[in-house]
């Protein structure tokens, strides 16, 4: 524990003569157990500094070495923004909307693709919008943007075929998300919101042909309503982590129901997302009461175990990519 008494996560390697930095563990805490090797260890219980946590990680010192290093710096978006969404690999990616920060701090239409190294601006989005939904698997010439807010809530869908957006089929209830879109522009998901029917937040599921948005009724409605997580993966086999009012809290979808999965170690809100429900990167977000998170967590379809820190702390990012390949951009 750290001075006044919180848990720490901080995890150091000890080589016989110096000391090294390694990635943290998922939860903070101390007065844990612990067994195995330097290279293979298992660590559980202890106190994260109010009450007592049954959670368990373990240890790999060959993934963490790689993973450690995974995170690094390219070149900025064209615009500060947040609050927006996208798709594609890492290293051909489309991203749009969102709210432009500092100043005027409204709604924007901004899209750019990305080629692994640099930002290219493309036609903008016909209507400005933040906490909308994408698409996470389409690409930079068959992208989705649905839902989201300007002055109020949405329900208008657009596609872009690789130089201009047009429209789409109308989603079923104008809703706000924040990132709670997967899937591709003919085959999508999307589910949650706030603002939707009932409010404030909702539990819809819906999916994309293409062409029209069909809701889906129960047992298909996710087990907890939420807006402002981030989903990842196929149509079939999706992941949507973090969200409010439960941060942290992990649903997986199999093509015809949600199941809730073990949570992120580190409670948080407006997280990022990429791979599947069962090779999942999770990583930064808003932990209560308003702090930033740089923290990185992979889901191997049964638990998390703690990775890389991202360089910067943030919320309300973009997110893309896979377990091996994540994209970062924008944020708060």
């Amino acid at each position: 524990t750290t001075p006044p008494g919180a848990g720490s996560n901080l995890t150091e390697l000890y080589d016989g003569s110096s000391w090294s930095t390694q990635p943290t563990m998922s939860t903070a805490r101390g007065g844990l157990g612990g067994a195995g090797t330097a290279a293979s260890t298992i660590v559980y219980g202890g106190e994260p500094g109010s009450g007592d946590t049954e959670a368990s990680e373990e240890w790999d010192f060959s993934v963490n070495t790689v993973v450690d290093a995974a995170w690094a710096s390219s070149n900025n978006y064209p615009i500060n923004s947040y609050l927006f969404a996208g798709a594609g690999p890492q290293t051909a990616a489309i991203a749009y909307g969102g709210r432009q920060y500092p100043g005027p701090n409204t709604a924007i239409g901004n899209a750019a693709t990305y080629d692994g190294s640099s930002w290219t601006a493309i036609p903008s989005l016909s209507n400005s919008r933040y906490y909308l939904s994408g698409a996470k698997e389409g690409t930079q010439t068959a992208a989705l943007a649905t839902v989201g807010q300007n002055g109020g809530a949405t329900n208008a869908t657009e596609e872009y075929n690789g130089s201009s957006w047009t429209g789409g089929g109308a989603y079923p209830i104008s809703t706000t998300q924040g990132d709670q879109g997967a899937g591709t522009q003919t085959a999508a998901i999307v589910a949650g919101g706030y603002g939707g029917t009932p409010v404030p937040y909702t539990a819809q599921t819906a999916t994309y042909d293409g062409s029209s948005w069909t809701a889906l009724s129960s047992p298909s409605n996710l087990n907890t309503a939420r807006a402002y997580g981030s989903m990842c993966g196929p149509q079939t086999a999706a992941l949507l982590v973090s969200g409010q009012p439960t941060p942290g809290s992990v649903e997986s979808w199999n093509g015809s129901a949600w199941t809730a999965v073990p949570a992120l170690g580190t409670t948080r809100k407006y997280a990022g997302a990429s791979g599947t429900n069962t090779s999942a990167l999770a990583w930064g977000g808003e932990t209560p009461p308003g702090a930033m998170e740089n923290t990185t967590a992979e889901y191997d379809g049964t638990t998390w175990t703690g990775g890389g820190n991202i360089n910067s702390a943030r919320g309300d990012i973009m997110a893309g990519g896979t377990l091996t390949a994540g994209l970062i951009m924008g944020g708060y």
